[in-house]
């Protein structure tokens, strides 16, 4: 089972590398003050600014690739 994990996350990593957004480990934690209360998929304050600070930074650079390739 551990290999075919494996594989498959490879396999995603090889194919969507360009959509993942690798987490530092140390803001993948919950807290008690969440919204919906603790559990493995809710997240401290922190880990979501990280991936929206990401997410609008990966646009930006996107954006700015699409103006450059239309208007030189």
């Amino acid at each position: 089972m551990k290999n075919q994990s494996h594989t498959y996350y490879a396999i995603l990593e090889e194919y969507f590398s360009d959509r993942i957004i690798y987490v530092p480990r140390n803001l993948c934690v919950t807290t008690r003050a969440h919204q919906w209360g603790i559990a493995p998929f809710h997240y401290a304050e922190n880990f979501y600014n990280y991936v929206t600070d990401f997410i609008v930074s990966r646009e930006c650079d996107d954006s700015n690739k699409i103006i450059q390739k239309h208007f030189r």
